[in-house]
């Protein structure tokens, strides 16, 4: 894959996770934005950001901290998160690793543990900014997986990294 490819792949990323965000702060009824600005206006206290924001806000982690999760990963926790990095569904990641979807929703939910969210969305939003700034290097070093393994993966990578498919 061509590194322009690449580029506007991440170009692709960034906008959907722009446009899951919106998603989740629209995504409120009409009628309970309807009170909540009723609120607001009767009130003399400046607008307030919907609580579904503040949540999205709240769950973000800064790069130090996302950091220090990765360390805690195992490779294939590794794994799972680039391809989630990616958008991939539970089956694509469950036919990757020839394992049950069952088995996929244990190790997203371990990722999630380990981050302190409720949803897989926001393991791409706190992990994102992280993997993107490690370097290929210390990610190797940590993982034994390259930052590019999900795009570069073939079927031969099962003989190479056996302890991901185990």
């Amino acid at each position: 894959m061509s590194k322009e490819m690449v580029l506007r792949l991440d170009e692709v990323e960034r906008r959907l996770l722009g446009l899951e965000q919106a998603f989740v702060i629209m995504s409120r009824s009409i009628g309970s934005a309807s009170n909540f600005l009723h609120r607001q206006e009767s009130d003399s206290t400046p607008l307030q950001i919907p609580k579904t924001n503040q949540q999205i806000e709240s769950s973000a982690i800064d790069n130090n901290q996302a950091f220090a999760v990765m360390t805690k990963m195992t490779p294939k926790q590794h794994a799972v998160m680039q391809m989630l990095l990616r958008g991939a569904s539970n089956y694509e990641i469950a036919d990757r690793f020839n394992v049950s979807e069952n088995t996929v929703k244990i190790h997203v939910k371990a990722i999630m543990d380990k981050l302190g969210v409720r949803k897989r969305s926001l393991i791409v939003l706190n992990m994102r900014s992280a993997f993107n700034d490690i370097a290929e290097d210390q990610y190797v070093a940590m993982t034994t997986l390259s930052k590019r393994w999900d795009l570069e993966w073939n079927s031969k990578d099962r003989k190479v990294n056996k302890h991901l498919y185990k």
